[in-house]
């Protein structure tokens, strides 16, 4: 063509190569751009089923909790309201370390600490389960931890005023009526029952029965992400109820 003097028409052939050879980038770069996408998704959603199966342990954790706070709290009550005889202290061991024992919720956070981790790449269809993850745990799980670091000071403290104060301490298996008649009759040991009902009902068992209503939500905002046609556990689907707006 710039031998024969067609110096457009070249320029407009070479243009066109040139928009070709840009669309092809463009072209190849969205493929990848696509891919990458995908694998990034695919990882997410690979680390948020992890988050799925820590939440079921700390669901099922939560429940074993509450369910030994429920029952402590029935003896607890026997004990203030004068329910509790000399045969249920030989015969009922719960009675005797009624507040020398306590269980300390557990936690399973792995996926959200690897989620932490890769925070600055989460896709943005997860920031609202984000936000809930983050008040779990670091609003809520401060909530159970700070009550059971206390009744763990509480149980230390009744047993260092036992040991210092109580004839009988050293031998655990013996129970005579020395042993009985403190739990029986004595106010301050009545009293501190009571400081350790307090903690135990109004601080440790709400603070957990919390949790365990963010855990479930989040289950099922995460379960509507990355595997919305499978069928929620029945643990979760029974604990919280959704109930359609024009029923509501």
């Amino acid at each position: 063509m710039l031998t024969e003097n067609k110096f457009s028409k070249y320029i407009l052939y070479a243009i066109g190569e040139i928009l070709l050879v840009i669309i092809g980038i463009l072209i190849a770069l969205n493929i990848n751009n696509r891919n990458l996408v995908k694998q990034n998704e695919a990882t997410f959603d690979a680390l948020f089923g992890e988050i799925l199966k820590d939440l079921i342990i700390d669901f099922k954790e939560a429940d074993r909790i509450l369910a030994f706070d429920a029952r402590q709290d029935s003896l607890i009550n026997r004990v203030l309201n004068n329910k509790v005889t000399e045969e249920d202290y030989k015969t009922e061991y719960g009675f005797i370390d009624l507040i020398l024992s306590y269980e300390p919720m557990l936690f399973s956070d792995n996926g959200y600490n690897n989620l932490t981790r890769m925070i600055d790449k989460v896709p943005t269809k997860y920031n609202e389960v984000i936000d809930q993850l983050n008040t779990i745990h670091l609003v809520a799980k401060l909530k159970v931890i700070r009550p059971n670091e206390k009744l763990a000071d509480l149980v230390f403290e009744n047993l260092k005023k036992w040991a210092n104060t109580k004839p009988w301490f050293y031998d655990s298996e013996l129970i005579n009526s020395e042993d009985i008649n403190y739990f029986l009759t004595d106010p301050f040991y009545k009293n501190d029952v009571r400081l350790f009902q307090i903690y135990l009902k109004g601080n440790h068992m709400k603070s957990i029965t919390m949790y365990k209503h963010l855990i479930a939500k989040s289950y099922i905002s995460i379960s509507k992400i990355i595997e919305p046609e499978k069928q929620i556990p029945e643990l979760i689907s029974s604990y919280i109820v959704e109930i359609p707006d024009n029923v509501l």
